[in-house]
């Protein structure tokens, strides 16, 4: 015979209530527990994931974690607690050398690091992040500003390889993980031989990199030229908050180099 219409007496739809559900949770908006305001090295800020429905999260094989945007790339946050409800908690410690004007999330995604994250009908959840700056994004929804002692990153020099004489003058650029400025005379004392002499800040207060001016006198043989030791830089230099780390490259190492 023929069936029952649908939502008739007899028919499936009037005798039962079986939904299909296959639609994938998403990430509405990501915040934060911690007040707005500027945290340092070794803070704890948690940080907030907000689901369309509720994710249960299995981390047999790996732990969730957000990218942030501190200027340091393994900077992340990693999931803390929320399986089966609609939030979910991710705990952010401030390392070193990390500064951020308006915390918010690096990437399109966060990182699903190996664990399983799923609805109650198996759905597997969608780990795109609202646009960064965009509505639901973290900078929107807080102001967290991250501030920490500045160190240095590199020291490098604008000048090609080659050989220079008396009366040259090499800049010398040492540069910061952020904006640092100078109180008084900074100086970087440079390895030119049989002595050590001082090159001083000329430019650049104000910014990441500051830039020693060392002009080549009589007497100085250096091959390949490059400052005296670790210890080498002196003087006042601070970010407005934190005295920075003066502590260089070791001599001869990546990113020590100004020949």
């Amino acid at each position: 015979g023929e069936l029952a219409a649908p939502g008739a007496e007899g028919s499936l739809g009037f005798g039962k209530n079986i939904v299909i559900d296959t639609e994938n949770p998403r990430v509405l908006v990501l915040g934060a527990l911690a007040a707005d305001g500027t945290y340092h090295q070794g803070d704890s800020l948690e940080l907030t994931v907000a689901w369309s429905r509720a994710v249960f999260v299995d981390l047999t094989f790996g732990r969730p974690a957000l990218r942030l945007n501190t200027g340091y790339a393994k900077a992340t946050a990693h999931y803390a607690r929320g399986s089966g409800s609609n939030v979910h908690v991710f705990r952010y410690v401030v390392g070193p050398s990390e500064n951020s004007s308006d915390l918010d999330a690096l990437g399109a995604t966060f990182l699903v690091g190996g664990a399983v994250l799923k609805d109650a009908y198996n759905n597997p959840a969608d780990p795109t992040l609202p646009a960064v700056s965009a509505t639901g994004s973290l900078a929107v929804q807080k102001n967290l500003v991250i501030d920490t002692q500045p160190t240095v990153v590199d020291v490098r020099s604008a000048l090609p390889d080659g050989k220079y004489g008396l009366g040259k003058i090499i800049p010398v650029e040492v540069v910061f993980s952020e904006p640092v400025y100078t109180r008084g005379a900074a100086a970087l004392q440079m390895d030119v031989g049989a002595t050590v002499v001082l090159a001083y800040a000329a430019r650049g207060s104000g910014s990441e990199v500051l830039v020693f001016d060392y002009v080549v006198q009589a007497g100085h043989e250096k091959n390949p030229l490059t400052y005296a030791s670790p210890d080498a830089l002196l003087g006042d230099i601070h970010d407005g908050v934190f005295a920075a780390a003066l502590r260089l490259p070791a001599v001869h190492a990546e990113r020590s180099g100004v020949a």
